[in-house]
């Protein structure tokens, strides 16, 4: 009886693993499909609030899109506007038929966080643009933008881009709104600060094989 016992607690230990091992490996960040991969020729687009902006950064020149386009050697055109929630960021898109490209990076969600939208509403109006730009023929990649304590809102920003096959930039401004040297306020990078902010975008565009042909 006990080496019966013994087996199916061992049993039990494989089952429970083995189950462990699946959720993970099925929970890997960016292993889904990505709608529209791999994308065709044409700019890459950022869209979103002040960070796109480049709110903080000294010259034009240092902001996350101007340094994003020089380190994937890509064109990039920047649609950025201080202030900006989600629903805001929706209502601008549908006012603007013609904004897409073969990749757009949206960077909406921290307005939302200082304003206490609930996340609910915010994945909402996120869904509604990833679908959008997706139906304008755009890989959308979404990046992160966290508060503190913001581990439900990463886990619901993530579900919604598995399942609307969006990529995830993980956290974007983590390690930079913690450093003074890297922030010219509260809630904004320097330019130093977009620099590893455009470093973290490139990083996954690049290793999803998400760098379009450029424009001829």
């Amino acid at each position: 009886m006990h080496s019966k016992a013994r087996w199916i607690g061992i049993a039990t230990i494989l089952l429970v693993l083995s189950m462990v091992f699946i959720r993970c490996r099925g929970g890997r960040l960016n292993s889904w499909r990505l709608v529209n991969a791999p994308p065709g020729p044409g700019p890459i687009v950022c869209f979103g609030d002040s960070l796109v902006a480049g709110v903080g950064a000294g010259t034009a020149e240092e902001s996350y899109p101007a340094r994003l386009g020089v380190l994937l050697g890509r064109p990039v055109e920047a649609y950025g506007y201080p202030g900006f929630t989600a629903e805001q960021g929706r209502r601008k898109l549908e006012e603007t038929p013609a904004l897409g490209g073969s990749v757009v990076v949206v960077t909406l969600g921290g307005n939302d966080i200082l304003r206490k939208v609930p996340v609910e509403t915010t994945c909402r109006h996120l869904e509604w643009i990833f679908t959008e730009l997706q139906r304008r023929g755009a890989v959308v990649v979404f990046t992160e933008v966290l508060g503190l304590f913001s581990d439900r809102r990463s886990r619901r920003y993530r579900e919604l881009c598995r399942r609307r096959g969006v990529a995830v930039v993980p956290d974007v401004l983590k390690g930079i709104l913690t450093s003074p040297g890297l922030k010219a306020d509260t809630i904004h990078p320097n330019g130093a600060g977009y620099r590893i902010m455009a470093e973290k975008v490139a990083r996954t565009v690049r290793e999803l094989g998400l760098v379009p042909e450029a424009v001829r």
